[in-house]
């Protein structure tokens, strides 16, 4: 059995696809042995199949497999998952890269180190990482969590991303359902999470090795895969395994932190969804209307004009610790 699989679903990617194998590929020799690349075409209509082969003859640890139809991006996920039979297991996306020597300090640790869950910070490109990301810091290591919960806190929402959540599969429970949330587009979570909840170690890989791509992953309805169905998934883990001081504090950070940040992006044409015309308010209002960090920190994002939704932001966080001083007051 081989250590790690990079498992690297693709669909009419192709430009992306090259530079992600590239950076993959030259920093092979030497962990031949070690490492295992599967890339699952889910039926591309581009020059897909020419440039997987065109990788195919440099390296003999490439397995591709083309779908004869698009099966979906979860049911893609899913199948790169299950042919992954290595004790660790990472999900590339196309458009993400391994910075130079990313992969030689990935496998350092995954040798030297014994633990269930492992979390990248990526760095953060636009349109080309070889010239935004000129150089990482290299005295940066790693943060070794045994209390799982606290990682859970620490990688929060970034536990949707897929390239910097790597997994031992060898430690995952026996009875985990990896296809339980199978059409909410966060099929992932099914095996990211309990990684997370089960582990007895955990390692936040602060250096940053790997590289995404911003506002790249549009084709999907946005609120309904973020705010509904995330939604359910919490909800789901709060009942198996997430502690409820953990709970709380993902829905804080998911309240006051992501949804405002890309409700800014989407309002101010950074990034577009399928369901973005849809009413933004009534998403989150049938879900958090109880929640005062809903009325706070979404609404304003939600109605203000763009140009003060930052200057508001800014002061947003003092109000909410005004209130809850306030509630405190009256118990």
């Amino acid at each position: 059995m081989k250590l790690l699989t990079i498992a690297i679903p693709t669909y009419n990617r192709s430009k992306h696809l090259a530079a992600c194998l590239e950076q993959i590929v030259k920093q092979l020799p030497g962990h031949e042995d070690d490492i295992d690349i599967i890339i699952s075409d889910n039926c591309s209509t581009d020059d897909t199949p020419a440039v997987i082969a065109q990788y195919s003859v440099k390296t003999k640890v490439i397995r591709s497999i083309r779908n004869d139809s698009n099966i979906g991006a979860d049911n893609n996920f899913i199948q790169c998952f299950e042919l992954a039979d290595s004790t660790f297991f990472m999900l590339l996306g196309d458009d993400d890269v391994l910075l130079d020597d990313g992969l030689n300090y990935l496998m350092e640790i995954i040798h030297k180190e014994h633990c269930s869950s492992i979390f990248l910070r990526a760095a953060v490109f636009f349109d080309d990482y070889k010239t935004e990301i000129l150089k990482t810091d290299t005295s940066k290591t790693y943060t070794d969590y045994v209390c799982p919960q606290d990682f859970i806190k620490r990688v929060n929402i970034d536990a949707t991303f897929i390239s910097s959540n790597i997994i031992n599969k060898s430690q995952l429970p026996k009875d985990i359902n990896i296809r339980l949330f199978n059409g909410t587009n966060l099929v992932q979570l099914g095996w990211i999470l309990p990684s997370m909840i089960n582990a007895e170690r955990c390692l936040y890989v602060e250096r940053a090795i790997l590289a995404g791509k911003a506002f790249n992953s549009g084709g999907f309805r946005f609120f309904d895969t973020f705010v509904v169905n995330l939604n359910k998934i919490i909800d789901y883990f709060r009942l198996n395994g997430m502690q409820e001081a953990t709970y709380e504090f993902f829905m804080q950070k998911l309240l006051t932190d992501f949804y405002p940040h890309r409700i800014y992006t989407i309002r101010a044409k950074k990034e577009s969804y399928e369901d973005q015309g849809e009413s933004i308010f009534k998403v989150f209002h049938d879900i958090y209307r109880n929640n005062p960090l809903f009325w706070i920190f979404m609404v304003p994002a939600i109605f203000l004009p763009v140009g003060m939704v930052k200057i508001v932001n800014k002061h947003q966080k003092s109000v909410y610790k005004r209130y809850l001083k306030l509630v405190g007051s009256f118990k």
